[in-house]
């Protein structure tokens, strides 16, 4: 039933896939029949354009009420490509946000303004590609082929790149902030201008690479070779120097370490040892026990957010739900810096009364703080029963309990909580994050909302039986194109069959943005507010 193409020669048109899943292969994937397009017009009067697809998979390409093309601005979401030979293709502003792109050929491809972020590109091929101004936040890009790219003005925040080879690779003006670069060939690369903050540059090849002006504070360049670079201008502050030394303890450089021998270390990492990045001085306490606050909150006023950073002090040490370090925005957060967050103080809020909480676990990775405020400003708070809203913001993958744990506690020890009535909703990654969160944290909660829980990186259908014991209140959109409806209706299923209160409220035909209506739903809302822990 799906269709499948061939496109030889050098043809000027793109033809419009038509079907939600597609599969490519040598031979068209298993099927029995190719379609080979010639001629510059297509029955939808769409442009052409040469594509040569092998032994890829594309099975999770979905679109709300379009159709899905392979060309320049192709939606491609989520789509498997991997062993793909996609070289010279023209993918100018595609849509490749959570692809599986390992190993694939993608030389000489034109991947201007494309999203790439939270992409998978192990060990892709890359050569002389076009990456101007592409979002490759959080992509995996460890040991890609990426010689003589041009990165300029490419969004590379958190971005593996372990041992990938960026030689003559032109980076100027990139975002690389607290990216991954352990053991990267940076021989000759144009860094100039580009943003290495907290970067991790550990055993990087820098011979000869351009560093004029480019920021490189609190980047730590231990057992890194800069012969040859060009340091002029460069920023040091807190950058840890080849040979291990603090650059703030170095005359504020690391200009004389250009000679310093490598020493060819393995390094983990995961495990190789707190940095010394501030303000994380603060170390937590152990297991899923509160670590206090070590600063002040700001002065309470009711009806209004406040802005809580005092954790951000604190050292997380690694846990059980803990993330690895190719799927987190930057190793050091994963286990050392605690959220910031925000707190909305109810209307009329009296210290001698104890308000219900709702967390609020944000989607994606990094917080959107306009589009969160803007959600949870249109909370249904009854006015016979206003709560306060905890609005964390996290930088890993997956919400971490302890952390949770910790901004949870510390609300309860600044204002007046009734500790039987704790909610926790999430959305998308936050939604995976309420049954990741509320399984370790059993005893805590009321009452649960998932709302479009993400299934990767992994399944968190096992987590059925340990949230089994409370109220969920859950709802997926039928076509959601980010997150799979389909496990959601299998935990909802899981979650019944263990006895649950469970409440799965399908959206039909909705797409994975289903919040807004449904926490501004006064009945939604005050199924929640009518649990009360453990009764």
């Amino acid at each position: 039933g799906s269709q499948f193409f061939l496109i030889p020669g050098d043809v000027s048109h793109l033809y419009w896939l038509d079907g939600v899943h597609t599969v490519f292969g040598d031979v068209v994937g298993g099927c029995d029949y190719v379609t080979t397009l010639s001629g510059t017009e297509t029955n939808n009067d769409r442009p052409i354009v040469p594509v040569t697809i092998s032994s890829a998979e594309v099975s999770e390409v979905y679109t709300e009420q379009v159709e899905t093309r392979l060309g320049a601005f192709a939606d491609l979401r989520g789509a498997d490509l991997s062993y793909a030979n996609m070289s010279n293709l023209n993918l100018t502003g595609a849509n490749l946000k959570a692809a599986n792109l390992n190993y694939t050929l993608l030389q000489g491809a034109d991947l201007r303004y494309a999203d790439l972020r939270y992409t998978w590109l192990t060990g892709a091929d890359l050569t002389g590609a076009d990456l101007r101004q592409t979002g490759l936040t959080v992509a995996w890009l460890n040991g890609a082929n990426l010689t003589g790219a041009d990165l300029t003005y490419a969004y590379l925040n958190g971005a593996n790149l372990n041992s990938a080879d960026l030689s003559g690779a032109d980076l100027t003006y990139a975002y690389l902030w607290s990216a991954f670069l352990h053991d990267a060939n940076l021989n000759s690369a144009d860094l100039s201008g580009a943003n290495l903050t907290y970067a991790t540059l550990t055993g990087a090849d820098l011979s000869g690479a351009d560093l004029n002006s480019a920021d490189l504070t609190g980047a730590n360049l231990t057992n890194a070779t800069l012969t040859g670079a060009d340091l002029s201008g460069t920023i040091w502050y807190g950058t840890i120097c080849p040979d291990g030394a603090n650059s703030d303890d170095n005359g504020n450089t690391c200009e004389n370490n250009k000679n310093h021998v490598q020493e060819r270390l393995e390094v983990d990492t995961r495990d190789s040892g707190p940095i010394n990045i501030p303000p994380c001085s603060k170390i937590a306490s152990e297991g899923l026990n509160q670590t206090s606050n070590p600063s002040e909150w700001p002065e309470i006023r009711n009806g209004q957010w406040l802005a809580i950073d005092g954790l951000t002090n604190v050292s997380y040490a690694s846990i059980e739900f803990d993330n690895d370090s190719d799927v987190v925005v930057d190793y050091r957060l994963d286990w050392m810096c605690g959220y910031t967050y925000s707190v909305k103080i109810p209307g009329g809020y009296n210290a001698s009364n104890e308000y219900p909480v709702f967390l609020y676990l944000h989607g994606q990775i990094e917080d959107s703080v306009f589009f969160n405020n803007m959600l949870t400003n249109n909370f249904h708070i009854p006015e016979d029963d206003k709560y306060i809203i905890v609005r964390p913001s996290k930088l890993e993958l997956d919400w971490d309990p302890k952390k949770a744990l910790d901004v949870l506690e510390d609300v309860k020890s600044h204002l007046s909580v009734d500790d039987d009535r704790v909610y926790l909703t999430g959305l998308s990654m936050g939604g995976r994050g309420t049954f990741i969160v509320a399984a370790a944290l059993p005893e805590y909660f009321a009452a649960i909302m998932p709302l479009s829980p993400h299934h990767e990186p992994y399944s968190y259908l096992s987590l059925a039986e340990d949230v089994a014991h409370l109220p969920i209140w859950m709802s997926h959109g039928t076509e959601d194109n980010t997150s799979s409806f389909e496990m959601a209706e299998q935990m909802a299923a899981n979650l019944a069959d263990l006895g649950a209160e469970i409440e799965f409220h399908p959206v039909v035909d909705g797409g994975h943005y289903i919040w807004f209506p449904i926490y501004s739903d006064p009945s939604a809302m005050q199924w929640m507010l009518s649990h009360v822990r453990d009764q």
